[in-house]
């Protein structure tokens, strides 16, 4: 690396320094030739020349260490540098300020690059571990719901199936073992519902109406829905705004214990959407806790939030006090 940029430095300078060095020897020869004619002005003259040739040749090593070393010792850091995992550094204890301004701008760049890597690697953090928890929730409600419901069911036609089994205990059975298959179908179109809910083809207002009618019977609280205005959205932001509405009602519940809630989705006369979640429940300091610290704490609902409405090119916005309940306000232009 060292010898490859001096390779490149020596024609730079040597398209500098060989002129210069001419004339200072041509300037030298005259000197004597004038010095033997006894020419003053021709001497004065010759030596001016000489102290030109000379200033020009300290001005391009001054150049080589000040300007071309520094800048080819950047453009090497640069170049050997794992950008978003290391700060860039190089020495600048020669170099010019513009060079060092330079450096600066570049490490600064460097650092910014770092943290953007930083954030990426913990939204893709994030998303394995609410994949993860997807997955968990799912397999548990498997496991308590249907899976407990075919365990009966095997139950029950096995004691239908007895051989000392009269015709009436056998339909008895029967019967029952109908019923908990049926309630196995339901609990099995719920979880298909919870995954891909299918009232999302109706548009937002239908969707949000069918998820906070059953939320409320699930979570036993009171949920108001305003803004019954159907607003014309695409499948993809309707699937955004939905799943807000979803972790923040579940939010309002689970953290801040919430009784009542009410959603609004409201547009204005420029097309701007604002979807408003608000709970009478505990809430908690935002300025006391950073987003880091509820990330490290497993509450990742926000993060959540924020990732689907920056997907549609949104922002969320959290407003909560102590004692005051929370409002999830998510906008969209």
């Amino acid at each position: 690396m060292v010898k490859d940029k001096e390779n490149r430095l020596l024609p730079v300078a040597l398209s500098v320094l060989l002129p210069s060095l001419a004339i200072f020897l041509f300037a030298v020869m005259d000197i004597t030739y004038v010095n033997r004619n006894s020419d003053k002005h021709g001497i004065f003259f010759c030596l001016l020349i000489a102290l030109m040739a000379l200033l020009n040749v300290i001005a391009v090593m001054v150049l080589i260490r000040r300007v071309l070393h520094p800048i080819e010792n950047l453009e090497n850091a640069v170049s050997s540098l794992k950008w978003g995992h290391e700060p860039l550094t190089f020495d600048m204890s020669t170099a010019t300020q513009q060079v060092r301004n330079m450096g600066e701008t570049l490490h600064r760049i460097s650092l910014a690059a770092i943290a953007v890597s930083n954030e990426h690697r913990s939204h893709v953090n994030d998303m394995v571990h609410v994949q993860e928890d997807e997955r968990t929730k799912i397999s548990r409600d498997i496991h308590d719901g249907p899976l407990q419901d075919v365990t009966a069911l095997i139950q029950r036609i096995r004691l239908a199936r007895r051989p000392d089994n009269t015709e009436e205990d056998k339909q008895r059975e029967l019967d029952l073992a109908e019923k908990i298959a049926f309630a196995t179908v339901k609990e099995m179109r719920s979880l298909c519902n919870f995954l891909n809910p299918p009232w999302l083809e109706l548009g937002l207002s239908q969707a949000l109406t069918e998820l906070t009618e059953r939320q409320s019977v699930q979570y036993g609280v009171k949920i108001f829905l305003g803004g019954s205005e159907d607003i014309p959205l695409s499948d993809t932001v309707t699937l955004a705004l939905f799943r807000v509405v979803q972790e923040a009602v579940t939010n309002s519940v689970k953290h801040g214990e919430a009784k009542n809630i009410w959603i609004d989705v409201s547009r204005n006369e420029e097309g701007s959407i604002t979807l408003t979640v608000q709970d009478d429940g505990h809430g908690f300091d935002t300025k006391k806790f950073s987003r880091a610290e509820l990330r490290a704490e497993g509450h990742r609902g926000l993060f959540n939030m924020e990732e689907r409405m920056s997907l549609i090119g949104g922002r969320l916005r959290v407003i909560s006090y102590k004692g005051e309940g929370t409002c999830i306000r998510a906008l969209l232009p």
